[in-house]
């Protein structure tokens, strides 16, 4: 099985890739990944690692959702409080570990070997709410939707049907490591498909945090790690979004109205009506500034 990375752009859906997110944000965002690229510390041991993570990615989330330690997942996210289903799985290496992490010309390492096991755990145990998944080191991203995962390992009957006797107890032996070894590990050299990943370094964007350079790079990680991507947070609720009873009575105002056609939903002139479009526009946007 191979690994096709892609760019945080081509890996944003449209929507996300339009929004406007609020300056304030992105600027708690930018000193929240300042401070933890100055708490890195390439001595000290995963554990430490996992802290500094969570500490960086917290503010984005809290006090809605939840960041923790899971069992023996790294760290998950839930989309609620505790006890909520975990919805993004993290697997963090440090980077000196060279032989546990995946590359991108080799994913079939201890990191992927953990991921997939505690995906189908939780599949297993009833969990659908899992949105993404990440393998990272202090500096290097992965980022794999779960529908990959659901996709390539869940549903493929061999590879669960292994998975279950083995968590049943009815292989030779029960231990984690001969999961990795015999049936993750094999089943991945197997496969020729490809696994697709959103792939990116923090170290790209170190120099332009400490130059204080704002950019649209910057506002694309804070994106991609915000919730608005990782769990799928729906962006019709942010502050940003149009009112719709304001949008419908500005429509009316210069004589058009939205309505289906098909699948789409297209804008048109309001039955019977001859107004003159320019006029009513400057109109409208005249009783905007007006009320403003």
């Amino acid at each position: 099985m191979k690994l096709l990375t892609k760019t945080i752009s081509k890996s944003l859906p449209p929507a996300l890739k339009a929004y406007r997110p609020e300056k304030s944000k992105v600027g708690h965002f930018k000193s929240s990944l300042n401070e933890y690229i100055g708490h890195i510390d390439s001595k000290e041991t995963e554990e430490n690692l996992k802290t500094h993570l969570m500490s960086f990615l917290k503010p984005a989330y809290t006090p809605t959702y939840t960041i923790e330690q899971y069992g023996d997942v790294d760290f998950v996210i839930r989309k609620g409080g505790k006890g909520t289903p975990p919805a993004v799985l993290f697997e963090v290496k440090r980077e000196a570990n060279k032989a546990d992490m995946i590359r991108k010309d080799d994913i079939n390492r201890k990191a992927m070997h953990e991921l997939i096991l505690y995906f189908m755990r939780e599949r297993k145990s009833g969990n659908t709410d899992i949105q993404h998944l990440i393998i990272c080191t202090e500096f290097e991203f992965y980022v794999f939707e779960a529908s990959i995962f659901e996709r390539e390992f869940y549903r493929n009957a061999a590879f669960r049907k292994d998975f279950e006797a083995w968590a049943a107890g009815q292989k030779s032996d029960k231990t984690t490591e001969f999961f990795y070894r015999e049936i993750a590990a094999k089943f991945l050299e197997s496969k020729g498909t490809e696994l697709e990943a959103a792939y990116f370094d923090l170290r790209v964007y170190s120099s332009k945090l400490n130059a204080g350079v704002e950019s649209k790079e910057i506002v694309k990680l804070y994106k991609i790690l915000g919730p608005y991507f990782l769990i799928n947070k729906e962006l019709a609720n942010d502050s940003n979004s149009l009112n719709k009873a304001f949008y419908d009575e500005l429509l009316h105002l210069i004589g058009l109205e939205e309505r289906k056609a098909g699948t789409k939903r297209v804008i048109g002139r309001l039955k019977g009506s001859k107004r003159n479009e320019g006029a009513l526009l400057e109109n409208a946007i005249s009783q905007i500034v007006t009320s403003r």
